[in-house]
């Protein structure tokens, strides 16, 4: 099989397996007075003071495990609610846990603008600043799109939003790992990450809050993290995060280098075909994410066809997949329903070869000349 989808999950790292396997008899409950539970809040506390350094977050900053990215996004703009302001902004590219939390706060008499984003996917800062207003509480605006890698310009979003005293969020899920990322540059107030994105487990993740910024807990019960998420924490999810994201940014520009030249590889490749549409930018992507489009040829045939050849690849976010709906973000950024109904999500990592990106090719090739 060739694994071309790392933008939906990658696979565990070769460091979160050993620490899986190392803690596997690490039982006690971190909130327990006793011994065993002293050793599993200190795997705990370690584990988050690992993560904060890796991404850049200050001492003072706040880091709240949670199951995974969608619960981050969703405690971050559910947090609007500390605010006497009802007004949200998030882009249009948003990934739906951030629009479906937005949708649900209308429930308690909140509103969303909804910022455009451009040709290429980019959510420009002027868009932002000309929508905010004396009743914006939040702005929401991801790191990099899932779907078509466009990264953004959250620096100078979150700048604009800091002058303005707005709380700014970014959902950093597909970029942490993947791309140089200080949490204290983001100008960010909160910032998700999901460990299964970058070699952890699944059902963890984590909302990194900056010392003074607003945050209400979604999930409550007992008092840990602080009192902002209850529940008895994954102790060995949240190790296995650690030791992924350490693993993930060891030789990361090297890494990235060869993820590079491998989306470059394919790009030239299937730019050779005619028909063939490259949807988001160029020059300002994930290194890892090719987004095309086949107008011959629905995607949903041609994911099919290429599985298989054993080519794993999706045609956008695995959590819509099912749902069979068009993407909001191909939509979002003006793309004919034909250009969507045919886009192709090819995602990887620096572990793939030059031999997989080539036999990608010839495949496509192939199941266009048959069709």
């Amino acid at each position: 099989m060739i694994y071309a989808d790392h933008a939906s999950t990658a696979p565990l790292s070769k460091q979160a397996q050993r620490v899986v396997f190392e803690l596997t008899e690490e039982f006690g409950n971190p909130s327990s007075p006793h011994a065993m539970g002293a050793s599993a809040q200190k795997i705990i506390s370690n584990a988050r003071n690992e993560i904060k350094e890796l991404i850049g977050a200050n001492e003072s900053d706040t880091l709240i495990f949670t199951s995974g990215g969608s619960e981050a996004n969703a405690q971050a703009l559910f947090s609007a609610l500390a605010f006497e302001k009802k007004r949200l902004i998030i882009s249009a590219i948003e990934h739906d846990s951030v629009f479906n939390s937005a949708k649900a706060l209308e429930r308690f008499g909140l509103t969303t603008d909804v910022a455009d984003a451009d040709r290429s996917g980019t959510v420009l800062p002027e868009t932002i600043e000309k929508l905010i207003d004396g009743a914006t509480a939040t702005v929401s605006v991801m790191t990099a799109n899932n779907e078509i890698g466009t990264i953004q310009p959250i620096s100078s979003i979150g700048a604009i939003c800091r002058e303005r005293g707005i709380a700014f969020h970014t959902d950093a899920v597909q970029a942490v790992g993947h791309i140089p990322l200080c949490f204290k540059e983001t100008n960010a107030d909160m910032l998700s990450i999901s460990a299964h994105k970058f070699g952890g487990m699944k059902g963890v993740g984590a909302l990194c809050v900056r010392e003074g910024a607003r945050v209400l807990p979604i999930i409550n019960g007992g008092m840990q993290e602080n009192g902002l998420r209850a529940g008895t924490e994954n102790i060995i999810g949240i190790a296995a995060m650690a030791a992924a994201l350490k693993e993930a940014l060891a030789n990361s520009e090297e890494k990235q280098s060869k993820t590079e030249e491998l989306r470059k590889r394919l790009i030239g490749g299937l730019s050779e075909i005619d028909g063939v549409l490259f949807n988001g930018s160029a020059e300002n992507s994930l290194s890892g994410i090719v987004n095309v489009s086949f107008p011959s040829i629905n995607s949903d045939a041609m994911l099919m066809m290429l599985d298989s050849f054993g080519i794993c690849a999706s045609s956008g976010a695995a959590c819509r997949s099912a749902e069979g709906t068009p993407s909001r973000v191909l939509a979002a950024i003006g793309l004919s329903r034909e250009r969507i109904d045919s886009a192709v999500r090819f995602s990887f990592s620096n572990e793939n070869t030059v031999d997989e990106i080539d036999f990608i090719i010839k495949a496509v090739r192939r199941i266009l000349n048959e069709k």
